[in-house]
């Protein structure tokens, strides 16, 4: 792996400068970015906890994580087992690459169930907490953890992070990649990830609903998934590499200043790329905030999914840049390929996200990097990327 010169280096650094002060500026300024609350018990319950949102979320108090856990034995049927998971949807991907903005979209169809923010906060009370929501009519809107004027509410979908580490438990601060199996994680942990999936379809109430989820993770986790639910559907998309290595580190920036604003109390640095083969040796050798990581990142997630491709029975792959250039008839491909019926016109829910394709409300410049293309020139011309 060739390091960059001196004055590559030097731009690289002065770049990163730079945003590092945007993004210290943006998070300092968090305190009059106006917060919205539905009624007084909102802002009582989580207003402090909207207010520090973060990724890892602040633990709640064990008052409420016992009521709730008492609610949620009694809302759980023993008959959960009968709900039926039918062809869950995957986004798949790597950080920065678009997953959120299909996340989003996927989620808003009338027919889909997803993990939302207050389920990922308290995901041992899953039923609970969203009775709980719907009663109380809680809910709490304003910019999400990563100040980049996205818009956020109790119900918007959430990753399964706190839900991930339960059902894998794995380290968050692992770095070392494990390749995870339904026999390794054990019968126990394949009926809770199942239990929690059903849990998601039966609280949204919605007759033949269908599971959406993403995570980054989960890009390196294919054939899991695929053994735990053996007709799912993966949809991967993939964006130009040096975008998404220079973006990488901006997300890394912002998480580790947005961790130091909020004072976390549990959390130490948060490196939030996928775990490849080679992801320690990179952070020990160059660190997060180094090109040559986030490329080789990209290089070998890429590498690492398309030697899985062959064992998934239904996956449909997707650049960012075509669902930009052409939205209509991308997302019809999709949802074909998804089977999901194309929402009718008076759907506001879902055309409303369907308008945001390719509207971004932070730009950001980033110097010319040779290195990047010297590493994942290969696996990027497999989908037509050229410097």
């Amino acid at each position: 792996m060739k390091s960059p010169d001196g004055n590559e280096a030097s731009k690289n650094r002065e770049s990163l400068d730079l945003l590092d002060q945007k993004i210290r500026g943006r998070i300092q300024k968090y305190d009059e970015v106006p917060v919205v609350y539905a009624n007084f018990w909102s802002k009582l319950l989580f207003g402090r906890a909207f207010k520090l949102q973060f990724p890892i979320p602040i633990p709640q108090p064990e008052w409420m994580k016992s009521a709730l856990g008492f609610l949620e034995r009694k809302l759980t049927p023993p008959n959960l087992d009968a709900t039926k998971i039918d062809r869950p949807i995957f986004v798949i991907g790597l950080p920065r690459s678009g997953t959120t903005l299909l996340h989003y979209l996927l989620s808003a169809h009338p027919k889909s169930a997803y993990i939302n923010n207050v389920m990922n906060t308290l995901p041992d009370s899953i039923l609970a907490i969203e009775r709980v929501r719907s009663f109380l009519k809680l809910n709490i809107s304003g910019d999400r953890h990563l100040r980049d004027s996205i818009e956020v509410d109790f119900t918007s979908p959430s990753e399964p992070i706190m839900a991930w580490q339960i059902w894998t438990r794995q380290d968050l601060y692992d770095l070392n990649f494990k390749k995870l199996s339904a026999a390794g994680l054990g019968p126990k942990a394949v009926d809770r990830i199942k239990t929690d999936v059903r849990k998601v379809l039966l609280a949204s109430k919605l007759e033949g609903s269908r599971f959406v989820c993403k995570y980054p993770y989960f890009s390196m986790q294919m054939p899991l998934l695929q053994e735990l639910f053996p007709d799912a559907k993966f949809v991967h998309i993939v964006r130009r590499p040096d975008s998404v290595a220079h973006s990488m580190i901006k997300l890394y920036l912002l998480i580790e200043h947005q961790r130091q604003w909020v004072k976390h109390p549990t959390v130490k640095t948060l490196i939030p790329y996928p775990r490849v083969p080679s992801l320690q040796k990179l952070i020990d050798a160059h660190g997060p905030e180094s090109t040559l990581t986030t490329a080789t990142v990209w290089k070998e997630a890429i590498q690492e999914l398309r030697s899985d491709i062959p064992k998934i029975k239904n996956i449909f792959e997707v650049r960012y840049e075509d669902l930009v250039a052409a939205p209509e008839s991308t997302l019809d491909k999709i949802l074909a390929f998804c089977e999901l019926e194309k929402p009718a016109p008076e759907n506001g829910k879902f055309w409303r996200e369907f308008k945001k394709i390719g509207k971004l409300r932070h730009r950001s410049e980033y110097p010319a990097a040779p290195e990047i293309w010297e590493i994942v020139r290969e696996e990027a011309m497999h989908y037509s990327y050229r410097e």
